[in-house]
């Protein structure tokens, strides 16, 4: 009996959920067409095609796979992200957040680097350091400036102010301004927190939570606190 591909939520987390109109296009071509790119998979788990699978699922339909071989987790993420980044016309503070997901493991190799520098054994010209910073700017497809500001303006911790940026509704200079002066930021409860993570899971569902959460207005952010706390 063949494995059931597995869902792991680490990678499932770094794709940037489809809009509702993003979902509906999908999933007309492939009740359509069919799947046309295979799904790719490491280990009996899916790395690429969570939204293809889920859409085959609900319709009973067939789905190729391709079978891909990865170092351990972090290069599969490492995978996943520079994909993302490829096939998608993402807004730059979500091209951001996907390339400092690679923040720690550049960081890492910049030190190993800094310390080969610092070894007489080595020659200067072979051992120069990363610029983390710039790195990220080039995996993203964007400027160092937007990186420092999608950066603020994600770190704040508002994700009203990074949905409205998400939206087009404010540009990344107007937010970064914003944080600068200490705009505050909305405090999300851990179990609002948990059903974000949840609804993740479902593109639709998290269309429908970020629609909700954008046309309430401040009176009602309380209300709707309460309301995704008992979901």
């Amino acid at each position: 009996m063949k494995k059931p591909i597995e869902i792991n939520s680490r990678f499932k987390g770094l794709i940037p959920p489809l809009s509702k109109e993003e979902l509906e296009t999908l999933e007309q071509n492939i009740v359509r067409d069919g799947v046309r790119e295979p799904l790719v998979v490491w280990n009996h788990v899916l790395v690429d095609g969570h939204n293809r699978m889920a859409i085959c699922r609900k319709h009973g339909l067939d789905f190729p796979t391709l079978e891909m071989e990865f170092a351990d987790d972090d290069a599969a993420c490492v995978w996943i992200i520079r994909n993302q980044l490829g096939r998608r016309n993402l807004e730059s503070i979500d091209r951001v957040r996907l390339a400092l997901e690679l923040e720690p493991m550049l960081r890492a190799k910049a030190k190993e680097q800094q310390g080969a520098r610092n070894d007489i054994v080595q020659k200067s010209s072979q051992c120069k350091p990363t610029k983390t910073r710039e790195e990220l700017a080039k995996i993203a497809g964007v400027s160092h400036d937007t990186v420092s500001k999608a950066k603020a303006v994600l770190e704040s911790g508002n994700e009203e102010l990074i949905e409205e940026v998400r939206v087009k509704e404010k540009s990344l200079n107007q937010a970064a301004k914003e944080v600068k002066l200490g705009r505050a930021s909305v405090e999300v409860p851990e179990d609002a927190k948990e059903a974000r993570r949840q609804a993740e899971a479902d593109s639709e569902k998290l269309w429908a939570l970020k629609s909700a959460w954008k046309r309430a207005c401040k009176q009602d952010k309380e209300m709707f606190r309460l309301w995704i706390e008992i979901q």
